[in-house]
């Protein structure tokens, strides 16, 4: 995973910020070279310094099937190990719906119920975490 630390050259937070960093990490400097970069139009910065350096990755496996499925995601660092912040809040969307949830020992767990067979449209966002989207295709139990 790339983290990606997003600054404003200008600001003395930013600066110090970046002092820390090291060399893997790719700088955005938000307000001056890379201000018309497709990546700063492409996140919601919610505030300068931004590193982002986590992700959730889907653990469970297909197929989904109705009644009930239950999808569980792990919140992981950029070397791969699992992030226990149990007060770190994610925004779930889940076709329109949508949810705010906070991980129990680093794992997400989405417990829906769908109407029928359908495909879900999911769409995860948390601080410093990579946004997360996708599809799952919920069907029939044989």
């Amino acid at each position: 995973m790339q983290r990606l630390f997003f600054h404003n050259c200008q600001d003395k937070n930013s600066i110090d910020a970046l002092a820390l960093l090291t060399p893997d990490v790719k700088v955005i400097d938000v307000f001056g070279t890379d201000r018309n970069a497709d990546i700063v139009k492409q996140w919601e910065i919610p505030k300068l310094p931004y590193l982002v350096d986590k992700e959730v990755i889907l653990d469970t496996p297909t197929p989904y099937y109705l009644p009930e499925i239950i999808l569980g995601f792990s919140c992981r660092d950029y070397l791969g190990g699992i992030t226990v912040d149990d007060n770190q809040i994610f925004d779930i969307e889940v076709n329109g719906i949508h949810y705010v949830i906070s991980p129990l020992n680093g794992v997400l767990t989405l417990d829906l119920v769908p109407d029928g067979p359908s495909t879900l449209q999911i769409k995860i966002e948390g601080e410093s975490y990579y946004p997360w989207e996708g599809e799952i295709e919920v069907i029939k139990n044989a």
